[in-house]
């Protein structure tokens, strides 16, 4: 199943070297993560789809000249086993002024720090869309 996703979306498979990789180089860059203020209830006639926050993004940003769709990882890390980081995809705008903004997540929802994705658009898009891949997990080394 994963790899018909991964033929849609142009891309192939990723090796688990090339996931461990990335999951440990996620872990480094948690440091520079950032909070993202979480607008998805604040807009009025803005219903975003529920676990749909790439397409969410596509969609606002269609609509607002100006911004732009912003690729990264929400650390999740209270999800993880213990002295492990985990990570999922997440796509969130970013407004004329470059600053960020969440039109998926509401006020209510957990608050996550974002890292911006250190690859390319198309390797964003290998993990966000090929089922079972939007989850890294890194576990550092005894």
């Amino acid at each position: 199943m994963a790899n018909a996703k991964a033929s849609f979306t142009g891309e192939s498979s990723r090796t688990p070297d090339q996931k461990r990789r990335l999951a440990a180089t996620l872990a480094l860059l948690a440091v520079t993560a950032r909070r993202v203020l979480r607008f998805a209830d604040k807009f009025d006639g803005w219903t975003p789809t529920l676990g749909g926050c790439h397409q969410n993004v596509d969609r606002w940003v269609e609509s607002h000249p100006g911004h732009k769709a912003v690729r990264g990882w929400l650390d999740v890390s209270f999800l993880a086993t213990p002295a492990a980081r985990r990570f999922t995809a997440h796509s969130v705008v970013a407004d004329e002024n470059g600053d960020l903004f969440d039109v998926t997540l509401g006020s209510s929802d957990l608050e996550c720090s974002f890292i911006l994705h250190p690859g390319s658009d198309d390797d964003f898009r290998y993990y966000a869309l090929t089922p079972g891949e939007h989850s890294l997990e890194h576990a550092p080394s005894a």
